[in-house]
């Protein structure tokens, strides 16, 4: 109805319209050279069989205008003649390696060129400072992806399915407003720049089939927007341990875990302190430690916020941690427990914010055996932290009890209630 109204407005004169949508008018317009000042939105659809191209000149009266949609069209000649005040430019099939210099870009807030032939998005690169989303998806001959330098306002990136796609630019890094990155069956993609973990305004990644990427670094805990990771079908082997810190994760898919980070929390921390008894992991970030080194045991219901030690686990019911001294700590998991460690002692002595009660932590029964930098530490933090909430349901082991009271038998793990 909105396209008649339009329509009727100047039925015998396209050109007058303020947009132009009905096939015919279009092709007449640009065929002829007549348009206006008058047209600020274009739509042109060509089939792929059709081998008509238009002069860029057929553009130069059109001041106005301000939506170009173009799919399969192809323009010969000075791009300079293009309008610029064009603010959203959707380009199908775009037919060229790379965006001329003289395409004037400055003013353009949304740029979407899936499908096109691009090797490189510009030679000589402008400054984009108005653009915020970014779409070259399915360009198959894409090599490198734009220097964000020039993209200061970008805020929604999406490359998916760039097969020739080698390098992410590490300007990315720069990228204050980022919201959202899309780089899904980028299979040639093979890492992440360092620089990529500084985006803390990032909320969704997506880098699901770059079946090339294999590490996720420790970093990512510095990217403290982040909701939703989704990286199925990658050669990522390893969950970054400081994932379980990120505050704002939601949803996760990585490494065979899928789902809310409260339901893939408890079973990643078990997978890492007890691999062989986890059925979900395909990883063993321990080598090949004995699975009866470590018993941690973690029950979680309900929803709710609990310390970022563990993400979004919500009312976190007990936790039982127990190192034997008779195995030696491999260095992975040293770093694990000293980062369980310092995260704790952040929480504990911001007790107030921490704000323990009835609702959040329940009871701590530790036993750290040999490790007595931790244990000390943790026990009196804990203790005096959780004494002073007026917890009475906490049992913890300091050095005046004999060694031999620690569990250090080989085997499965045993849970006991002492009741008193």
């Amino acid at each position: 109805m909105g396209r008649e109204i339009i329509r009727e407005s100047s039925p015998k004169e396209p050109e007058k319209q303020s947009r132009l949508w009905f096939h015919e008018d279009v092709v007449n317009v640009l065929t002829d050279h007549t348009g206006t000042k008058a047209i600020e939105g274009l739509t042109l659809k060509l089939q792929r069989s059709c081998r008509v191209c238009f002069s860029t000149k057929a553009f130069e009266k059109m001041k106005g205008l301000r939506l170009l949609q173009l799919d399969q069209v192809q323009l010969d000649g000075d791009y300079g003649y293009l309008p610029k005040h064009m603010r959203w430019v959707y380009w199908q099939r775009f037919p060229l390696k790379y965006i001329p210099g003289n395409f004037y870009l400055r003013n353009i807030i949304a740029m979407d060129f899936r499908d096109s032939n691009l090797k490189l998005v510009q030679k000589e690169h402008q400054v984009m400072e108005s653009l915020k989303i970014l779409n070259l998806s399915h360009s198959k001959y894409l090599i490198n992806t734009p220097d964000f330098s020039k993209l200061p306002k970008l805020e929604k990136l999406i490359l998916k399915d760039c097969p020739s796609l080698t390098e992410v630019h590490q300007s990315i890094g720069d990228l204050s407003n980022i919201r959202h990155i899309n780089l899904k069956d980028c299979t040639n993609l093979r890492n992440l720049p360092r620089t990529f973990y500084k985006l803390k305004s990032l909320i969704t990644l997506i880098i699901s089939g770059c079946s090339k990427i294999d590490k996720l670094k420790e970093d990512i805990v510095q990217m403290e927007s982040l909701t939703t990771l989704i990286a199925k079908n990658t050669a990522v082997k390893e969950v970054p341990f400081s994932i379980v810190r990120l505050k704002s994760i939601g949803y996760i898919s990585l490494c065979g875990y899928e789902g809310s980070s409260c339901d893939v929390f408890p079973s990643l921390i078990w997978s890492w302190m007890s691999p062989a008894m986890n059925p979900l992991t395909s990883t063993h970030p321990f080598g090949g430690m004995p699975s009866s080194l470590v018993s941690l045991y973690v029950h979680c219901k309900n929803s709710g916020h609990l310390p970022s030690a563990f993400g979004n686990l919500s009312k976190l019911q007990s936790v039982w941690v127990q190192c034997y001294s008779q195995y030696q700590l491999t260095q992975d998991f040293r770093r694990f427990l000293d980062e369980l460690q310092d995260v704790m002692v952040t929480e504990l002595e911001a007790s107030p914010a921490l704000q323990i009660s009835n609702h959040s932590l329940r009871s701590f029964l530790l036993g750290m055996g040999s490790y007595t930098l931790t244990f000390n530490k943790l026990s009196n933090l804990i203790s005096q932290g959780l004494t002073d909430s007026g917890f009475s349901d906490i049992f913890l082991p300091g050095d005046n009890y004999p060694c031999w009271l620690t569990y250090t038998s080989e085997g499965h793990s045993m849970n006991v209630l002492l009741v008193s």
